[in-house]
């Protein structure tokens, strides 16, 4: 009876210290080990989660891909991981398109979609997976789809550079203005220097004819990059078009006498911005004149003195100069720009 009493209460003592084993492991997990951040999700993963969005901010994106990949390794339900993972992927797949690798490129788009689709099971309203899904359909051209999830990603708590100036140029794209301008300056809250940003804006408050606040976009661009030609000569039309008509011309005319190297290129740029934003026909046709004399027949030129002429009426003139730049470049564009001006030429004599 003695050894089965003390079988009894030797069982009983396993039993308790079992359990309380399994407690103490419970509570070093609950307090040690678990992520308040991300309940149920390991703080080990979490580390190589924070440590791969660094990694992604500074471009290292071979770097992230190995630290994402080590936290959904450790929690396949890690829906951020398996999203961010999945926009390393997508990232990749866009270098390897840039440098026409079509087959790295298919390859890493593939596994963008891979963990994309274990963030949605992981959970259906995560962000950051909506906004991969939204830059996949953007490579795709499928532009509906991507301003639906990019607005989903939002709604759903993503607020990045990307996210917002990626919707800015689908917005755009579909003459949503109001809606274009508020993403650039959403996006403009993480890179406020980011040069492409604040010339789109410029672009499109001058399309708007707010040239006043073009011309603060501009100038903003120009402090980042005085030299950029192009900007400088949107920034003397915007001055222009506001009504300071002198500082433009003063700003033109600096350009025109800079580098002598590119002087056919300054005109050029110089006469288009003229002609095409109505400002001054003659000083634009002039200066395309100059640059045709200095590189004869070239292609930039011909277009410009063919649109001024046409913008001055002397159609003939017009077609003439358009016509030898399409027998160089066979162009729609320029074929497009000559019917157009044999149709105002037959309207202009009835």
């Amino acid at each position: 009876m003695a050894s089965v009493k003390a079988s009894k209460i030797n069982y009983k003592t396993i039993v308790i210290a079992v359990c309380g084993l399994i407690l103490v492991g419970l509570a070093i997990w609950y307090f040690f080990l678990r992520s308040k951040e991300y309940p149920g999700v390991p703080r080990t993963a979490v580390k190589y989660y924070k440590e791969g969005l660094d990694s992604l901010d500074a471009g290292r994106i071979e770097a992230a891909a190995n630290l994402f990949t080590k936290a959904v390794d450790l929690d396949h339900t890690f829906a951020d991981a398996c999203a961010k993972l999945a926009e390393t992927y997508y990232q990749a797949g866009a270098v390897h398109k840039r440098n026409k690798d079509i087959k790295m490129q298919n390859a890493m788009f593939d596994q963008s979609k891979r963990f994309m689709n274990m963030a949605f099971d992981a959970n259906p309203l995560n962000g950051n997976a909506y906004f991969v899904r939204g830059l996949l359909h953007y490579e795709n051209e499928e532009w509906s789809d991507a301003t639906r999830d990019l607005e989903l990603a939002i709604i759903y708590g993503v607020s990045n550079f990307n996210v917002h100036s990626t919707l800015a140029y689908l917005y755009n794209q579909s003459e949503l203005t109001a809606k274009c301008v508020e993403q650039y300056q959403k996006a403009l809250n993480y890179k406020k220097n980011d040069v492409r940003t604040l010339t789109n804006l410029g672009d499109i408050y001058f399309q708007l004819e707010n040239y006043t606040v073009a011309t603060d976009y501009y100038s903003s661009v120009l402090k980042e990059n005085e030299s950029n030609i192009k900007i400088k000569t949107r920034y003397a039309v915007a001055l222009w078009k506001s009504g300071q008509q002198e500082t433009a011309k003063n700003i033109l005319n600096q350009i025109l006498s800079d580098d002598a190297g590119k002087k056919v290129q300054n005109y050029n740029a110089i006469a288009w911005a003229l002609v095409d934003n109505d400002v001054d026909y003659e000083w634009g046709l002039k200066l395309a004149q100059a640059a045709d004399e200095m590189k004869p027949n070239n292609i930039e030129s011909l277009n410009i003195l063919g649109w001024a002429y046409f913008k001055l009426k002397d159609y003939d003139k017009a077609i003439q100069h358009l016509s030898k730049s399409y027998k160089q470049t066979k162009s729609d564009d320029v074929k497009e720009r000559i019917r157009l001006i044999k149709e105002q030429q037959e309207k202009s004599s009835k």
